[in-house]
């Protein structure tokens, strides 16, 4: 054997030995364990047909539709269905219920991969007892898709009481004043 056909068949066999020894890279779903998940917004409204608190998670096309049509309870519009792709992704949804006077919201602030579930922080905010509030009925909710599927849900709750103080603050830092000077 030529010297020089030696040493191309000892460089294929060392190529294909290191390649067959090479760890498998790990699947996807464990690379983003611990990590916050990338929440895409579906729907963020003051109004919803939903009446009372609810946490809910749609796995299926027919899961969304009935959550869907929760929403557009009593005629309120909410938009078109979003569309979900299950193979890979899970819609996670959050509502208030009916709150009497505006000053309410809820937020999905994050999810993360914990393990084989996925923990989902809810923000709710109140107005302070006692406060002037806007009369008109709300319903608060929140519905995002996560990439994630075939995953638990946890639900963390936080609620916070609004600081009217600060939002009637204005860019300059000053309350009461006008946002915008005004010119003749």
């Amino acid at each position: 054997m030529k010297p020089i056909h030696f040493l191309h068949s000892l460089f294929a066999a060392a190529v294909l030995l290191t390649a067959c020894k090479a760890p498998a890279a790990p699947p996807a779903a464990a690379a983003t364990t611990n990590a916050p998940l990338v929440l895409r917004t579906v729907l963020r409204s003051q109004i919803s047909g939903i009446t009372n608190e609810l946490r809910a998670v749609a796995t299926s096309q027919a899961e969304l539709t009935a959550l869907w049509n929760q929403l557009m309870a009593g005629g309120r519009s909410v938009g078109g269905m979003p569309a979900v792709n299950f193979a890979h992704e899970t819609l996670v949804l959050a509502a208030m219920g009916r709150q009497t006077s505006g000053g309410y919201s809820i937020e999905i602030a994050k999810a993360v991969k914990q393990g084989e579930q996925v923990v989902v922080t809810v923000k709710s905010k109140v107005p302070p007892e006692g406060s002037m509030k806007l009369m008109m009925i709300t319903a608060p909710v929140h519905a995002v898709v996560i990439p994630l599927a075939g995953v638990g849900v946890d639900f963390r709750e936080e609620r916070a009481i609004l600081n009217m103080e600060k939002a009637r603050t204005n860019q300059f830092g000053n309350p009461g004043q006008r946002k915008r000077p005004i010119t003749p």
